[in-house]
């Protein structure tokens, strides 16, 4: 029976001197996690890094850690560089791509597009910062893309991005036509059967229409819009720019997920806690997001099984 293990992480966030990260020690702990789990690859989910071009001992050590190791971008990725630029220093091949490996396709897919006056642009040095609600899409072209590498495979799909296909608040906005897509996919044939996604930091799984969508929990911390300021110790502050907008996990919390072809789904969690015991509910913000998921410094374990 075909079997794929492999390691996921999201929103990693490594932007020394602005957020909180210990970034080689804690990507570190990721692969050690993958390889004692026998992982056959490992991969992030987007927003690995702010400084993509400035980062490139972690891309190496990420990209060279001894397992296959893949790229899904995010939107801050292209914070402070083109995406062009951060799809060179990550080595993809392209923004969006797929592989294939025992009998799955995975399929890396790039939601990181603004539409303005009727044409997309890519995310490209912050500039979907100035157009918040025109975020979020996929080019059209991209999506026939998609849909012939689905209907293609001969294989069941698990479709890869940064932002979500299944949330009708800040996810893909366009994400109607990918669904409709996914369900004439599915219509005769199990074609996709589980949709990943990071960038909300929230640990989440929805099964709908017999396929997964499965918001990954970021590996180190949560944005608040509301900032703090005496409730760390006054060194991180002074250390990290953005400290007073965390909330920041003590272990890099990502799940070690198993596929088994008779549509067994074996997701294998971990448990951490807040730095310091800061918690949403100790400061001035909502302990919920705008899909009322809370923040936990988790990853929940899980099996359970769907139709092929």
């Amino acid at each position: 029976m075909n079997r794929v293990t492999f390691s996921c992480f999201a929103d990693f966030h490594y932007y020394p001197g602005v957020f909180y990260c210990e970034g080689e020690e804690r990507l570190q702990k990721i692969i050690d996690r993958a390889k004692e789990n026998k992982a056959d690859f490992i991969l992030h989910l987007g927003d690995f890094c702010s400084t993509p071009l400035q980062s490139e001992s972690l891309i190496r050590a990420y990209n060279t850690c001894g397992i296959p190791a893949y790229h899904v971008l995010g939107n801050h990725d292209a914070d402070l560089c083109t995406k062009e630029e951060a799809v060179t220093a990550y080595g993809m091949p392209h923004n969006y791509y797929y592989f294939d490996i025992h009998g799955f396709r995975f399929i890396v897919f790039d939601p990181n597009y603004c539409l303005v006056d009727g044409e997309y642009e890519p995310y490209s040095k912050g500039n979907y910062f100035k157009t918040p609600t025109c975020r979020d899409y996929v080019p059209g072209n991209q999506i026939t893309w998609l849909g012939e590498i689905i209907f293609s495979s001969p294989y069941p799909c698990i479709l890869l991005s940064h932002s979500s296909l299944e949330r009708t608040r800040n996810g893909i906005r366009n994400r109607d036509k990918i669904l409709s897509m996914i369900k004439e996919a599915n219509r005769e044939k199990r074609k996709v059967i589980m949709c990943i996604n990071g960038h909300y930091h929230r640990d989440f799984i929805r099964i709908w229409d017999n396929v997964v969508y499965y918001d990954v929990n970021s590996a180190t911390m949560d944005w608040l819009e509301n900032p703090h300021h005496d409730l760390f110790p006054p060194d991180y502050y002074a250390k990290y720019k953005r400290m007073g907008n965390l909330v920041v996990f003590n272990d890099p919390v990502h799940p070690i997920i198993t596929l088994s072809e008779d549509g067994t789904v074996d997701i294998k969690g971990m448990e951490s806690s807040f730095l310091c015991g800061i918690s949403r509910e100790m400061t001035d913000n909502s302990p919920t997001d705008a899909a009322d998921r809370p923040c936990e410094p988790r990853v929940g374990s899980a099996r359970f099984k769907i139709p092929l």
